[in-house]
């Protein structure tokens, strides 16, 4: 995003299949919310939304985190953002290396 930009009021993220893949959405939309702004994580509770909570608690630059509601096996979560400085990340900070194995040989 533009440095030039406003911030943005709101943002909501839905749960995604893996938490590490939630933690990146969460991260990347951080740096472009204006303090006081919501950030809301949903999902369904059987793909693990009532966890959402949790990884807003350890998201650095929320506050009041709690669950917004619970309904019909779903549930939101929502935290706003404080003032705390979250600087923009790159995708190297988020890559990992995973070793293949195959009959041919292992691949990187």
């Amino acid at each position: 995003t533009s440095s030039t930009a406003p911030p943005s009021s709101a943002a909501t993220v839905r749960l995604a299949a893996t938490k590490a893949a939630t933690k990146l959405a969460v991260h990347a939309i951080t740096p472009m919310l204006e303090p006081g702004a919501p950030l809301w994580i949903y999902g369904v509770d059987a793909e693990g939304a009532r966890t959402a909570v949790e990884l807003l608690r350890a998201a650095p630059g929320f506050a009041g985190q709690e669950v917004a509601a619970m309904f019909g096996g779903c549930t939101v979560a929502v935290a706003c953002r404080n003032n705390e400085l979250v600087p923009a990340g790159t995708l190297e900070d988020w890559a990992t290396a995973t070793e293949l194995e195959f009959q041919s040989g292992a691949v990187r």
